[in-house]
């Protein structure tokens, strides 16, 4: 479709004006929570004891989850744990069954107390620097015995960059030996290295223009690298929509520290190293590592789902993602290729299909059903932010603040790309949100992704500085609609904006994939897009598209095309 210039007046700001006034609730106003009688509230802090539970003698989270789970059977109102300020420091992942659901009608409510900041953090303070390099000015500090391992480091609260350099200045000239699925290499840049694997292998790009890869290294030796099990097996998979070949970065290593705010992690030596940026004193400096890969777990199952639970005005802060042995291959929007060719189901010969999984989330919510998260802050994450999956239904995602994130901002459904899961995750709501500064490690993520979902709306939320897509609704190729259950899908009154940031191509503002039913239609109208500078379109209705409803948007700013159609099996 050709390029054409949008008018920006008075019908530009009118529908920006409408899209903004959706938002309100991301700044400073929380949602009100749906209200009901209360049949009891239990209070708890950071320093809570004993088992009363009561505002005068808090008690711990832990404490006051369990009080409530021994009473949900015979709810007759809201059961309310009334979290006071301050930081509530996980030693390991809170977990929610079917047994802390409310029920006969009524929610359990996890809130903070008004006007107070609580956090609900997967970290853990690195402490007892010294500088160990008075040329590049790099600190060094010991790894506390409680962390194994992390891929994420924040200083004063600011993201730390994971040491990185390009291969081929490590390297030097690489040759791909794909029978034996490892490279080899000409250059030096590694023969002094301590703990070469501790290092990870970076595709940025490779295979397709729209994927960003990740492997750990498993070894470095006789001018040869191999990265681990099964990560290297999927990476030289040609099935797995193309084989992703050499890589493009090193990470992680002490000797690719060469800038300011850079860090490096070394779990052999259990040693982290770090240098600061301008103004920053390590004597001083606030230094947190991401400790847990999930912070909060509610763990339902499609017979016994985690239901009616709320979570408000909480900060749910400082996790990682430890990278497993399957590492990140990437499909697409971080959905990663998890088992062996081997393993897989699929009969296809062209491409792996099956056998793939988004990326962790941090906070997760699997078969969940009536589950509302509403005026929390997801922030300094090391994995996806808020993930669902499992066939869950009714959740809510209202008025929060989704930032700092390293890979998707908020991810619902399951992955495999030519599989339709059994039950896909229904009658959502994705709203008021206030998304930006997310994946920004894994940059093919996405600000808020729903794959296999019907009856979701995605609506007046505000998204920008994505590096890739903004909004993505729909998954599957070749999935019709004799067999397609996706249907009355919304993406509506959103506002878009500085998105496509990396080098990531073929995406766009909003991206639409995969056949929808006929009947209720599905709808993308209303939105504002605007600085949008890659070369595909904002609106970007890519393979299988159907019944779709797209009007009243308006796109501006550099954007080259507003609209594109993939016609396409």
């Amino acid at each position: 479709m050709t390029r054409r210039k949008v008018p920006r007046a008075r019908r530009a700001i009118a529908r920006l004006s409408a899209v903004l006034i959706g938002l309100t609730a991301c700044w400073g106003l929380q949602p009100t929570p749906a209200t009901a009688a209360v049949q009891a509230t239990y209070y708890a802090s950071p320093n809570g004891s004993g088992t009363t539970c009561t505002q005068a003698a808090p008690c711990t989270l832990a404490q006051a989850k369990s009080t409530v789970r021994s009473l949900t059977a015979a709810m007759t109102g809201d059961l309310v744990v009334e979290l006071a300020g301050g930081t509530y420091d996980l030693s390991s992942t809170l977990t929610f069954d079917a047994s802390d659901s409310g029920k006969n009608g009524y929610d359990v409510i996890y809130r903070a107390k008004a006007g107070q900041n609580v956090v609900l953090s997967g970290g853990t303070a690195i402490t007892g620097w010294s500088e160990t390099d008075a040329t590049k000015h790099i600190y060094t500090a010991a790894m506390p015995a409680a962390l194994t391992n992390t891929r994420q480091l924040w200083v004063n609260g600011q993201r730390a960059d994971l040491a990185s350099a390009a291969a081929s200045s490590v390297f030097g000239a690489m040759t791909n030996d794909t029978t034996n699925k490892v490279f080899t290499f000409t250059g030096n840049g590694t023969d002094s290295w301590a703990h070469p694997e501790t290092a990870n292998l970076v595709y940025s790009g490779v295979g397709n223009p729209w994927r960003h890869s990740v492997c750990p290294i498993e070894s470095i030796s006789n001018k040869t690298v191999a990265a681990k099990k099964p990560c290297q097996d999927n990476a030289y998979n040609g099935s797995n929509w193309g084989a992703l070949g050499l890589p493009t970065a090193v990470e992680n290593h002490k000797e690719l520290l060469s800038s300011k705010g850079q860090f490096a992690i070394d779990p052999v030596a259990r040693e982290i190293y770090y240098i600061p940026r301008d103004g920053q004193n390590m004597t001083t400096a606030t230094a947190v590592a991401g400790k847990l890969d999930t912070l909060v777990n509610l763990a339902g199952t499609p017979t016994s789902p985690v239901q009616h639970i709320q979570f408000t005005g909480l900060g749910f802060k400082y996790a990682t993602w430890l990278l497993d042995n399957y590492g990140l291959v990437d499909a697409q929007a971080n959905v990663r290729f998890t088992n062996n060719a081997a393993d897989r189901t699929s009969t296809s010969t062209t491409f792996g299909k099956d056998n793939v999984g988004l990326l962790p989330a941090n906070v997760t919510c699997h078969s969940c059903e009536n589950v509302t998260f509403g005026g929390n802050t997801f922030e300094h994450l090391g994995g996806s932010g808020l993930g669902f999956d499992g066939g869950g239904k009714n959740n809510s995602v209202t008025g929060n603040v989704i930032t700092d994130v390293s890979g998707n901002g908020v991810q619902i459904g399951a992955g495999d790309i030519y599989k339709q899961p059994a039950a896909i995750e229904s009658d959502y709501t994705v709203k008021n949100n206030y998304v930006h500064n997310v994946a920004n490690e894994y940059i093919s993520g996405v600000g808020i992704l729903a794959t296999w979902v019907k009856g979701t709306h995605i609506e007046h939320n505000d998204v920008f500085n994505v590096p890739y897509t903004g909004i993505s609704l729909g998954w599957g190729w070749g999935i019709y609609p004799a067999t397609s259950t996706m249907v009355d899908n919304h993406v509506d009154n959103n506002h878009i904006h500085n998105v496509q940031t990396s080098a990531m191509r073929d995406g766009g503002a909003i991206y639409v994939l995969g056949t929808q039913g006929s009947s209720p239609r599905s709808t993308m109208n209303g939105n504002y897009v605007e600085q949008d500078s890659q070369d595909f379109a904002s609106l970007y209705l890519d393979n299988g598209s159907s019944y779709w409803d797209v009007k009243n948007n308006v796109v501006g700013g550099y954007t080259p095309h507003w609209a594109f159609v993939q016609n396409g099996a």
